[in-house]
Parts: C-alpha cells; sequence; structure tokens
C-alpha cells in the first residue's frame, strides 16, 4: 500500500468516520481498505492510487452516466463557466428561464412554474412554507 493510502486510512480513522472503513473493506478484493483516490481512466473506467483499473458500474450517483471527464461535457461546462461563472437564485438567468418555459410545455395540466434548488431538503422547505401561513386553526397551549 502506498504511503498515501495509509495516511489517508488513517486520517480516516482518527477525523472522519473509523466505521465507515469497515464498509468499504466488506465491499473491496482481498479485504484491503481499497483504493482511497481515484483518478479517471478512460470514459467508464476509474484508476486506483495503485494503478489497478476498474469499470464504474456506480455512476457516481448519475453525474458520471456519460463517462469521465466526457469531452462533450467538458466542452459545455467549460462554455458556460467561460459565460457566467457566478451563479445565484437572486441573478435573472436566461438559462434558468429557458428551462423553466421548457418544462412548463411538456408537463401535463396547467403547471406553469417552477422552482430551481439544489436539493430535496430544501424542495422539502419551499413546498411547506406557504402552508405554515395558511389559516390553519393553531393548537392552543394547556
Amino acid at each position: 500500500m502506498k504511503a498515501l493510502n495509509r495516511e489517508v486510512i488513517d486520517y480516516f480513522k482518527e477525523h472522519v468516520n473509523p466505521g465507515f472503513l469497515e464498509y468499504r473493506k466488506s465491499v473491496t478484493a482481498g479485504g484491503d481498505y481499497g483504493a482511497v483516490e481515484w483518478q479517471a481512466g478512460s470514459l467508464n473506467t476509474l484508476v486506483d492510487t495503485q494503478g489497478q483499473e476498474f469499470i464504474d458500474c456506480l455512476g457516481g450517483f448519475g453525474i458520471f452516466n456519460v463517462g469521465h471527464r466526457n469531452p462533450v461535457v467538458v466542452s459545455a461546462v467549460q462554455n458556460q463557466l467561460a459565460k457566467q461563472p457566478l451563479h445565484s437564485q437572486e441573478l435573472l438567468d436566461p438559462l434558468r428561464a429557458m428551462l423553466a418555459k421548457t418544462l412548463a410545455a411538456l408537463t401535463p395540466g396547467k403547471l406553469k412554474y417552477s422552482f430551481f434548488c439544489n436539493s430535496g431538503t430544501e424542495s422539502g422547505d419551499a413546498a411547506l412554507t406557504p402552508v405554515s401561513y395558511t389559516e390553519l386553526p393553531r393548537p392552543t397551549a394547556r
């Protein structure tokens, strides 16, 4: 095992989550802790710090479904960053407006508004907050 792997494992045990290391150990071949740092190989493979190549079957929770560093995706990201490197919900974003219009055209019924956010928690909060302002009966103190 390379020194970097040993150091990362030690730091993980001491400062992140020692229990997760046992979980990782259970899913790696040979009973080792396995790779702790990955490099992209080709579009659909990863290379660990020991130089062993793996086919990526996880897909990175969806972010790598088109491959690692897919040149088409990298180019699109670079082009967008060159146009607008800052994103804020406070700014009027032409691409967000176009996406909202497209979603309104594609969704059934009278749905015409979109709320873009970063997580399920944020979307749940946005859905429930207006409910808290309705005139629902409030519980009385006993």
